[in-house]
């Protein structure tokens, strides 16, 4: 492409590309400044629309109203510039004010609130007449407040389009399997616990994904777009870079050791976040969605105790195993707020410490597991602590603490044969 376009940010690139394609797609013999304007549809939270619906703009209705009138955008000469021959005049003569409003605002990113500025320098235009209409004034416009988090450059990684917080299948699924699994603890259909042990399993993985939630919706508001393009907004544990060590591993340490540990992770591009102490509410917000889970957990507790406290004890496979889930929900809480490198203790206070602290915690971070399994697995004092504390902890909760040994009997259904 043109060096025009070396300071547009990703989504910014993507308004340029898909108004061509939505002229290709009609059969339309050029880009008009309304294709600008109805491209910005497939993108969510822009800057420019984010822009517009804090000045109470409705962008759908906007969009509904200008491809209603389609039939009527008035055309125009084509460009004279070879590296602009698909565009019309006025499309051009919009780009032209848009490096003009980057200029003014002494911005080296051009967004896509750059773009829908530049639209105004083609007064007439349907698109333009409708903003006016609903009461898009350009200086207002200017003047608003939040910062982009756009990405300069053409990285394609930072555009998102369509709704990023689609629930994914797979999340559905696992949530249909915990509710089927629970139903037929709660039922008692056999004996063993194997039910249990499927229900406690479906429960962790979603408690998982509601974690690693948590640390991407924070990274996508503060600046990180590529969460979205990477499927860490849909709830799908799938998603959580490696399977095995992300997903299998820790869930084999809930089986064999009976301790939840911290699972998968999201990736975050750290050069997309503009403020360093957003890492710590990055870090922070998994340990929230744990935290939020667990006082699910507890509330039903809460509920069943109040209005029918009996009910427990009559079906003991299901309240066994939700025993045991917020069991593990504490035991994971707990461990991932340790101080040490890789897990969001760690992440929570790492901007505070000196560079040179950093490097060197970081270089010890494939050590913390292990660190973990000697204080926590080995008979060490550490351990009696550690599990003195899980149990006071729960001590504070409305769950009777025979049911977390209850569920663990069922949950190793095995042991029994």
């Amino acid at each position: 492409m043109s060096n025009t376009y070396d300071r547009f940010s990703a989504e910014a690139m993507h308004v340029m590309r898909r108004s061509r394609q939505m002229m290709e797609e009609a059969g339309e013999r050029q880009v008009l400044p309304e294709h600008y304007l109805a491209a910005m549809a497939d993108l969510v939270h822009c800057d420019a629309t984010n822009a517009l619906e804090h000045h109470g703009v409705n962008f759908r209705v906007l969009m509904q109203k200008l491809l209603a009138g389609r039939s009527q955008w008035p055309s125009g000469q084509l460009t004279d510039q070879p590296a602009f021959s698909y565009m019309s005049e006025a499309a051009r003569a919009v780009i032209d004010e848009t490096l003009m409003e980057a200029t003014r605002g002494a911005s080296l990113t051009i967004t896509t609130r750059h773009l829908l500025l530049g639209l105004y320098a083609v007064a007439g235009r349907p698109a333009v007449a409708l903003l006016e209409k609903m009461k898009a004034n350009p200086d207002a416009l200017r003047a608003y407040p939040a910062p982009s988090v756009e990405r300069s450059g053409d990285h394609q990684e930072q555009v998102v389009t369509g709704n990023p917080f689609a629930l994914s299948p797979i999340f559905l699924g696992i949530l249909a399997a915990a509710l089927g699994t629970g139903w037929a603890a709660y039922a008692e259909i056999i004996d063993s616990g194997f039910f249990v042990f499927l229900f406690v399993l479906c429960g962790w993985l979603i408690s998982l994904a509601v974690h690693e939630f948590g640390h991407a919706i924070v990274a996508y508001y503060a600046g990180d777009r590529s969460v979205a393009k990477k499927g860490y907004l849909t709830l799908n544990p799938l998603k959580y870079t490696h399977p095995v060590l992300s997903i299998a591993l820790p869930m084999l340490w809930i089986i064999i050791g009976g301790i939840g540990l911290p699972g998968g992770a999201v990736y975050i591009d750290t050069q997309s976040i503009k403020k360093e102490r957003s890492f710590t509410y990055i870090s922070a917000a998994g340990p929230l969605g744990t935290l939020a889970f667990t006082f699910l957990l507890a509330a039903i507790f809460l509920f069943v105790e109040i209005f029918a406290p009996w009910v427990p004890y009559e079906h003991q496979q299901l309240w066994g195993g939700l025993g045991l889930l917020f069991f593990f929900q504490i035991t994971s809480l707990v461990i991932n707020l340790l101080p040490l490198p890789g897990l969001d203790g760690f992440g929570i206070i790492e901007p505070f410490l000196a560079p040179q602290t950093k490097a060197t915690m970081r270089s010890l971070s494939n050590l913390s597991f292990l660190l973990i399994f000697f204080l926590f697995m080995q008979d060490t004092p550490i351990r009696d602590f550690f599990w003195r504390s899980i149990f006071r902890i729960i001590a504070f909760f409305p769950i009777d603490p025979g049911f977390v040994g209850v569920g663990y009997q069922l949950f190793r259904f095995w042991e029994t044969f």
